[in-house]
């Protein structure tokens, strides 16, 4: 994306933001792999906007399953979710489990802990389906290990699945189709999960 495109659209959000006043929860729905002609992690750019605008308001975020999930993408927010599906057939479901843990955590009930890890592992972009291949096999592996470690919980299901992502290897403006997997987890206060 051009810097200038970059400006105009995050000009937006901030504008929109002081619009809509005080608000007691944000969600934000993005990519997850937006880069411009000089912001290698745009989605984090936007991220921080919204939180510079809003303060200690509860501030989710809902990525795409192949997001290039970031530290500060996981620091600036009080939620990360993720579509698990691929193709995405779940993006009304992702909305819901998002703006219900962004009520959850506005009206106190609960305080998440976010917890965000990489392993050394290349998936092919043809080999994302989640129904078939390496990615269902991590997506049954992530959604064990969340049901195991008592991930955060509400209405005694697991809201907050692990975002199971592929996390790009980008050299600037050139997006290779390989990545890294990424899990982030949620637990109650506790990041020993």
């Amino acid at each position: 994306m051009t810097d200038e495109t970059f400006a105009r659209l995050s000009g937006l959000l901030d504008d929109h933001l002081e619009e809509a006043g005080h608000l007691e929860g944000l969600v934000l729905s993005l990519h997850g792999a937006m880069a411009t002609e000089s912001i290698f992690d745009a989605d984090s750019a936007l991220i921080e906007i919204a939180r510079r605008r809003i303060g200690a308001v509860p501030l989710g975020v809902c990525l795409d399953l192949h997001a290039n999930v970031t530290p500060r993408m996981v620091e600036l927010s009080d939620a990360v979710v993720g579509y698990r599906t691929e193709p995405h057939t779940d993006m009304a479901s992702t909305g819901k489990r998002i703006a219900r843990l962004v009520t959850a955590i506005a009206y106190g009930e609960i305080s998440p802990t976010l917890g965000l890890a990489k392993r050394p592992l290349l998936i092919p972009a043809e080999a994302m389906r989640t129904d078939i291949g390496p990615m269902s096999e991590i997506r049954r592996l992530a959604d064990a290990r969340s049901d195991r470690h008592e991930a955060l919980r509400l209405s005694g299901r697991p809201l907050v699945a692990p975002v199971v992502s592929l996390q790009a290897r980008t050299e600037r403006k050139v997006q290779s189709l390989l990545g890294r997997p990424t899990v982030t987890l949620a637990g109650h206060g506790d990041r020993n999960f």
